[in-house]
């Protein structure tokens, strides 16, 4: 009688040839690192390239010429403003006009009567009471034509440059109607975040219109815990990732430490600078900062993908002989990029499966089922 197979550990994996050839190892090696604390957060469009369009006066949308996610350049018509302030400030800058010529006709009397009353006294003929009023008839006259000049000049400013229409109504030509609609302008070259209005909407002074923004730089908004607080400082050197691009490190300085901790949490909030010419990092993602906190130190790093969750245990892949794998429960430390760092359960130069780990991991666990 044959003695009994001795039983399969329940550590190791044993791949046949064609398994073995989609697995892939690498020595877990000892690199130089900084000690770095990791912060989550999102990513923001900055507030120095933020603008919020609002409506400067009352009126309703006439038409609309672009949507949220729209690039858009400097001075570029976004839409166009139907609204009674135009014909009302037309009408006050026609009687403000009015109002100076005609202060400027009473001044221009004013100054032949004072002319002739000092003529008059010259001459023996007037009084010096006489010529006294006739010059404070012409201060008056001044006042008047000052004061009706201001108005003239706050009139046109209104219209020239808060509402952006001609001063007097353009003439009905095709192709021209716009020219009596208050513009929204974007402000610079900008991408437009958000459209709050559509065509045939009523609004009021100071709802807002249009967000925009520069994306060209944009900022994480980081919590960091209250322990490492003392080791951040503005400048300071950070390596940012996201959802989007894990396998990507985008470089980012501190731009701004926020004066008090959150009650709750306990974390302060960091604001992060970051440079994106190609618009990779979108507002709102789910971003990684790893902020430098200590000098460089030895310790031995695996790439991520090593890693896997067995029983709710962190594991490892081990490579044993050719096509045979020890798994190992290990600790994590730091994360660098795609690489983590293992603080027990590994020594420097053992091979690790880095593809292909997931396999070895569902050969393990059919093993145990059929055991």
């Amino acid at each position: 009688m044959q003695p009994p197979a001795p039983a399969q550990s329940m550590t190791e994996v044993v791949l046949d040839d064609v398994s073995r050839a989609r697995v892939r190892v690498a020595k877990a090696s000892t690199e130089m690192a900084p000690e770095t604390v990791e912060a989550t957060g999102r990513i923001v469009p900055a507030e120095d390239r933020t603008w919020r369009l609002g409506a400067v006066v009352e009126g309703r949308f006439e038409k609309t010429a672009a949507e949220a996610g729209d690039r858009v350049k400097k001075d570029q018509w976004l839409a166009g403003m139907h609204s009674h302030d135009i014909h009302d400030s037309r009408a006050d800058y026609r009687r403000a006009v009015s109002e100076k010529q005609r202060a400027e006709e009473a001044l221009a009397i004013a100054t032949r009567q004072r002319d002739r009353a000092k003529r008059l006294f010259e001459m023996k003929a007037g009084s010096s009471e006489q010529v006294d009023a006739a010059e404070a008839e012409v201060v008056r006259g001044e006042a008047a034509v000052r004061a009706a000049t201001v108005e003239v000049g706050r009139v046109h400013q209104h219209i020239s440059e808060v509402l952006q229409v001609p001063i007097d109504a353009p003439e009905e030509k095709p192709g021209e109607e716009d020219l009596d609609l208050i513009p929204i302008k974007s402000p610079a070259d900008a991408i437009v975040l958000k459209r709050l209005v559509t065509t045939g909407t009523v609004v009021n002074i100071g709802q807002e219109l249009f967000v925009l923004a520069d994306l060209s730089k944009v900022m994480m908004i980081a919590q960091v815990p209250e322990a490492y607080l003392g080791r951040l400082r503005v400048g300071q050197a950070v390596a940012v990732t996201v959802q989007s691009y894990p396998d990507r490190q985008f470089p980012g300085r501190i731009d701004r430490l926020a004066e008090e901790l959150d009650p709750e949490t306990r974390t302060l909030q960091v604001r992060i600078a970051l440079a994106n010419p190609n618009g990779a990092l979108k507002p709102e993602s789910y971003a990684k900062a790893a902020i430098p906190i200590g000098a460089a130190r030895p310790a031995i790093f695996i790439p991520a993908s090593a890693v896997q969750d067995i029983d709710g245990s962190t594991t490892v892949f081990v490579q044993k002989a050719a096509s045979k794998f020890e798994m190992r429960p290990v600790a994590l430390g730091r994360s660098v990029q795609d690489r983590v760092e293992i603080t027990d359960g590994l020594a420097a130069g053992e091979q690790v499966a880095i593809e292909g780990a997931f396999l070895l991991k569902s050969q393990l666990l059919k093993a145990r089922l059929g055991e």
